[in-house]
């Protein structure tokens, strides 16, 4: 018995690391801007205090809170490749939650292993909302260590507790979550007060307390130490303040589930309904610490979804401890082994549909063809790009090329957003404007953005004869000024005359193949929208959104052919 619950409990871990050991995908959002960051911040051997890589506003000033992940991603990718960068990163994040999913069955009587992974399962599906390599995997793995040690600190007092202030110190300067540290501290610091509440005695505050205090005080006098000394310590609080741009990290569910119902959001909602039962359940037992974190992580879980896998972090010990009346039912019923037995089945399930799923992840290059046709072809800016790709070109062309924009709302003003940058794209005098004040010579655009600004620019830039197509495949379109300088770059891809010589048809996928669609739907290029479906269906006859696509376009005008793609939707796509 003893070896299959260590079993099971290994095969747990090894799904979560699966579940972030996978393709990166983060190259055009994040990360190749932080690795970049890091190689300047090495090279000059300062942190910059400017946004840097946009030459809109190259002088506003930007407080980076995860300076030293930037550093340590360089030097990972730089001296040990890519792939070492991701199992090192996959190996924190895993023990990151393997701290805080295993440490709860410790405070426990009795090994409650099929509690554990019931649990365990229903909390990891929301863990994937976030499980691309970013910064703040370093929070998770610090964030579950802080638990661990304040658990054991409320149970006995111990000086483990002092390890949590040089923790800070690395935590300010690794991600913007430190202040969810310092909270912590004093989440736990409440309990106690209440629990002690004759902490004073002969005017003398017991030890507990005093030490409380101590590591509460020093944990927030370190995070001054940072490159912005007191700016960079409250910069959490104010952050959002300056955010002209909304992005789909920091919207509630609320807001989320009305766009696209997803999974993780319908789970954060079932885990909570658990969470309240399990204090009903235990009601004479309830431990103070659990009841504020819980309700202080369901209101970051539900006001912003990125932080979904803190409220995993921080409420699993409660829920587990909750419930432990469960594993004592079973344990002295005598069905431990079966429910082991099935603990492992769903484990294994989850790892073999998490091995598909990634298997059928084609490897995103995102914007990387389209910055290798800009460099080997001698394309020159300024660039007008939009928010999507801009992290990726500040870190495949800075220093040749500065960005219009990139992925960071917070190093723009407000008002460049909502007063430029998407009036820009709604509006054909202002981007003409705009185009002249910068002197822009070159487009670089993810057409893969799903605003409606970028959809009303697509159909205004790509027909506009003053512009022309030189680049265009799956991700990324890139467009020159039709000016004499850049008559060279305009031969080399005809706009309306040879598709194949715009884009290698010969490597892309079906989903590629559909992005490529949506575009020239966008931008009415109707023909070519309807030449993408029909090479699609040469390959895989029975695609549904090709054929309900390619119908939709013919019987707009009539064509005869129309009836037959239906015809072959209503058989194949029932």
């Amino acid at each position: 018995m003893r070896l299959l619950q260590i079993f099971i409990i290994s095969s747990f871990l090894l799904l979560v690391f699966i579940s972030f050991f996978k393709p990166i995908t983060a190259w055009t959002q994040d990360l190749g801007r932080h690795i970049k960051t890091g190689e300047i911040i090495l090279i000059n051997q300062s942190v910059p205090r400017t946004n840097l890589f946009s030459y809109t506003y190259p002088d506003y000033r930007f407080i980076n809170t995860h300076w030293l992940s930037g550093v340590l991603f360089f030097l990972i990718h730089n001296y040990m490749g890519e792939t070492t960068l991701l199992i090192i990163m996959s190996i924190i994040a895993t023990c990151g939650f393997g701290i805080i999913f295993i440490k709860p069955l410790r405070l426990l009587p009795i090994n409650p292993t099929p509690l554990f992974i019931f649990l365990g399962i229903l909390y990891f599906q929301f863990i994937q909302e976030r499980t691309d390599l970013r910064p703040e995997l370093f929070s998770f793995f610090i964030f579950s260590i802080y638990l661990a040690v304040l658990y054991a600190f409320r149970k006995k007092v111990t000086r483990k507790i002092f390890l949590l202030i040089p923790l800070q110190l690395l935590w300010v300067n690794l991600h913007i979550y430190f202040v969810i540290g310092i909270i912590t501290i004093f989440l736990f610091f409440l309990e106690a007060l209440w629990q002690d509440r004759n902490y004073i005695k002969n005017g003398v505050i017991n030890s507990s307390i005093r030490i409380f205090i101590l590591v509460l005080f020093l944990s927030s006098i370190v995070c001054i130490i940072n490159p912005n000394g007191i700016d960079g310590a409250l910069y959490p609080f104010f952050v959002l303040n300056n955010y002209g741009y909304s992005i789909q990290e920091n919207q509630n569910i609320l807001f989320l589930w009305n766009y696209s119902h997803s999974s993780n959001i319908m789970y954060f909602c079932i885990t909570i309904f658990v969470l309240l039962i399990s204090f009903v359940s235990n009601f004479h037992k309830l431990r103070i610490i659990d009841i504020l974190l819980s309700i202080f992580f369901i209101y970051l879980g539900a006001t912003t979804i990125r932080n979904l896998p803190l409220f995993a972090l921080a409420t699993f010990p409660a829920i587990v401890y909750n419930f432990n009346f469960i594993t004592e039912y079973s344990y002295y019923k005598k069905k431990l082994f079966l429910l082991c037995i099935f603990s492992l089945f769903l484990i294994l399930y989850n790892i073999y549909s998490l091995f598909y799923s990634h298997n059928k992840i084609i490897t995103d290059n995102g914007a990387k063809n389209a910055v290798d046709f800009y460099l080997k072809n001698g394309v020159n800016g300024p660039i007008f790009n939009n928010f999507d790709i801009g992290s990726y070109l500040d870190y495949r062309l800075y220093p040749k090329e500065k960005v219009f924009v990139d992925s960071r709302p917070e190093a723009y003003p407000s008002s460049f957003f909502q007063e430029i940058y998407i009036p820009m794209q709604q509006e054909e005098k202002k981007f003409e404007e705009m185009q002249k004040k910068y002197n822009i010579n070159t487009i670089f655009f993810a057409h893969t953005d799903q605003t409606p600004w970028a959809s009303t620019f697509l159909y205004y830039i790509m027909n506009n004869d003053n512009w022309r197509v030189i680049y265009l495949d799956e991700y990324a379109v890139i467009l020159v000024r039709n000016i004499v300088a850049n008559q060279n770059l305009i031969k080399l891809s005809p706009q309306k005359n040879n598709m194949a010589t715009i884009y290698n048809l010969d490597y892309i996928s079906e989903v590629s193949l559909l992005q490529i669609a949506r575009l020239f739907k966008v931008v009415a290029w109707n023909d070519r929208e309807k030449d993408i479906y029909k090479i699609i269906l040469f390959v895989n006859p029975q695609s549904c959104i090709a054929l309900y696509n390619l119908y939709l376009s013919l019987s707009k005008t009539d064509n005869i052919s129309a009836g037959i793609y239906l015809y072959k939707y209503q058989s194949f796509c029932k």
